[in-house]
């Protein structure tokens, strides 16, 4: 299911990038990243901007949360 989701939301756009515009390592395996993203769905002249925070757990050189 995530797989279909994935192929059609990515199908929408015409050009599509992400952006890293900083990772920070808060300890105890938890990073925090902000990333931009930007992008023009097909048919239009706009673009569409968005900024995101994500925060991930790793241990033993995995993400687990």
């Amino acid at each position: 299911m995530l797989k279909e989701f994935l192929k059609s939301w990515w199908a929408t756009w015409k050009d599509h990038d992400h952006y890293v515009e900083e990772i920070v390592e808060v300890g105890h395996g938890v990073i925090f990243a902000v990333a931009r993203e930007d992008g023009r769905v097909k048919g239009s002249k706009g673009r569409v901007e968005q900024t995101n925070g994500w925060v991930f757990q790793w241990a033993d050189g995995l993400v687990v949360r």
